[in-house]
């Protein structure tokens, strides 16, 4: 496959900004976990009944054309899969997620 392979580099006027690929789904990736194990870890949690989540995708550029991106049914699938579960109608439950 094809894939950048220029190294990292300072820029700017007073090289304040470091240049390289995939440093935007890299940090923002590592945001979103370190948030959620932050969370995970606060008392705020016990009184919350939500469910707390992130999703990361593999080749975020093209993951929404992939098999397996964002925009492929196994976002949607999980999201149906999570809902059911915690469902208290048990006539919305499908069972071919279970």
């Amino acid at each position: 496959g094809l894939f950048d392979c220029q190294p990292a580099l300072l820029g700017g006027i007073k090289n304040e900004f470091l240049n390289s690929a995939r440093l935007d789904n890299l940090a923002t990736c590592f945001v979103a976990l370190e948030s959620i194990l932050d969370y995970s870890k606060s008392a705020d949690k016990d009184q919350d009944d939500m469910v707390s989540m992130i999703a990361l995708f593999d080749h975020e550029e093209i993951g929404s054309q992939s098999t397996h991106g964002a925009g492929s049914p196994v976002m949607s699938e999980a999201v149906s899969r999570v809902t059911a579960a915690f469902s208290d109608n048990s006539h919305s439950r499908d069972p071919e997620l279970h």
